[in-house]
Formats: structure tokens, C-alpha cells, sequence
């Protein structure tokens, strides 16, 4: 063997040597930061999740993380870089696209919401969440009909979708459908049957088209699941006088939980 070859192959030893070592180092700084990212101390984290980088400036896994723990700290701007540097390095990460989506959401930049919820959609098309956060997006631009679509598609996937359901009806009101946001509570129900939110709204709604008899059973149904909701109360006492029988007692309790809107019905029918 010639000394070239010995030096070429003493380099490439080294070479894998250092590698190697960097590796470690690097693995060494990233999994300090994530005992500290788990410890919910997010700007100590951050400064191994930024040491681990520096060794490697590819490492798209460094990026997400400090990503997320910049999030946790609502450095927003700081989050979405890191996002966008992960993804360069890894195009094809649909949760990098979907946190991005998110923030954007957080921050009212609908448009830009739904733009990166279509990106990880293309990535992931059964992904239902994607599908759920998209819909917020179009709701919060009133784009009812798309955010119907999402919802539907959602559901589609996981037919006990709470949220999907919960966030559908609320389409379906707005729109006029209030029997079909009734339907979409009580399968919120069948799936949550201590869904505070669904027997509410759904009893709202029920009183609406002057059923008041099951109004009065999903309001009693609230009321034992959150005993110091004056709401509930104030609509069972209403519901109770439109039925002639006595409502009174359930407007005063609604009155001294809070709910001064129950003191006009108070006055007028309960003296």
C-alpha cells in the first residue's frame, strides 16, 4: 500500500470519526432540550434545540421542535420561521404545515390558514383534523358552505367526530338549517352524552320551534352537568311558563347565579 492510499484512507476515517462525533453531540443537545421542552421550560429548550442546529443546520427535526417551543411561548413570528426552514429541508412534513396553519389561524391570517391546511391536505387527503381546522378558517371568513364541506368530509372519516358535529351545527344555524344542527347535537350526544354544549344549544333550538317539553329536558340535562349555569336555568323557567306550569323558581335561581338578562322575566311574571 502507497502513502497516498494510507493518507486517503486515514481521511476517510477521520472523516467518519468527526461525523460521527458530531452526531453524538448533536443527538446529546437535542434530547437535553427535550427533557426541558417536556418540563414545560421552553426558553431553556430552545437554547439546546439552537445548539443542536449549529452542528447540523439540516437538521429539520431541530427546526420543528424549536418551532413548537417557540409557539408555546407565543413568539409566533419566531415559530412560523422555524416551520418554514423545516420545511425546506423536509417538503413533504404534513404537521409542519398544519402548526403553520394554525398560528396563521391564531393570528387571523385566515387566507394564509387555509393555504397551508390545502398543502397538508394534498400530503395527508384522510387526515380529519386537517379537514376540522380548515373549517375554523372558513368560518372565521363566514364561508359557511366550504366550512360545511370540510365538516362533512371530516365526519366522513371518523363518524364520532364531537367537535366536527359541534362545529357543524353552529354552520347549520347560521345558514337557517336549525333541524339539521338539532340532528348534529344529538349525535354529538350519542357520542358525548355529557356534552354540556350540544344539550344546550340543542335545547335552545328545540324551545325555537316551541317544543318546549324536550327544551325542558335538555335544559334539566345542562343543568346536571353545570349546576351554576344561569342560562340553563333562565331558558327551563322560560320554557316552564310558556308551558303554564311553574317556572319561577328556576328565573330566580338563574338571577342569583349571575344572569341579569332573567331579571325583565322576573319582574314581569314571577311578582
Amino acid at each position: 500500500m502507497n502513502l497516498i492510499t494510507m493518507l486517503k484512507k486515514l481521511t476517510f476515517f477521520i472523516t467518519i470519526i468527526l461525523l460521527s462525533n458530531a452526531a453524538s453531540a448533536q443527538e446529546n443537545e437535542y434530547n437535553l432540550g427535550l427533557k426541558l421542552y417536556n418540563l414545560k421550560d421552553y426558553a431553556g429548550a430552545i437554547n439546546y434545540f439552537t445548539a443542536a442546529i449549529k452542528i447540523d443546520t439540516n437538521f429539520s427535526e431541530g427546526y420543528e421542535i424549536r418551532a413548537a417551543a417557540k409557539q408555546q411561548l407565543k413568539n409566533y413570528s419566531g415559530a412560523l420561521e422555524d416551520y418554514a426552514k423545516a420545511l425546506r429541508i423536509n417538503p413533504e412534513s404534513t404537521n409542519n404545515y398544519s402548526s403553520m396553519a394554525y398560528i396563521k389561524y391564531l393570528l387571523k391570517d385566515n387566507k394564509g390558514a387555509v393555504a397551508d391546511y390545502n398543502s397538508a391536505i394534498k400530503l395527508d387527503s384522510d387526515n380529519e383534523s386537517s379537514y376540522y381546522n380548515r373549517s375554523l378558517a372558513y368560518i372565521a371568513m363566514k364561508d359557511y358552505k366550504a366550512a360545511m364541506s370540510d365538516l362533512d368530509k371530516a365526519i366522513t372519516i371518523d363518524a364520532k367526530y364531537v367537535d366536527a358535529y359541534l362545529a357543524r351545527a353552529h354552520a347549520k344555524r347560521v345558514l337557517g338549517d336549525n333541524n339539521g344542527a338539532i340532528l348534529d347535537y344529538t349525535n354529538v350526544i350519542k357520542n358525548d352524552d355529557t356534552n354540556v354544549v350540544a344539550y344546550f344549544n340543542r335545547g335552545l333550538l328545540k324551545a325555537l320551534k316551541e317544543d318546549y317539553q324536550n327544551s325542558i329536558f335538555d335544559f334539566t340535562k345542562t343543568i346536571a352537568l353545570d349546576a351554576k349555569n344561569g342560562k340553563a336555568y333562565y331558558n327551563r323557567g322560560l320554557s316552564k311558563i310558556k308551558l303554564k306550569q311553574e317556572g319561577c323558581s328556576d328565573i330566580k335561581k338563574a338571577i342569583q347565579l349571575g344572569y341579569k338578562e332573567a331579571s325583565t322575566l322576573f319582574n314581569n311574571h314571577c311578582k
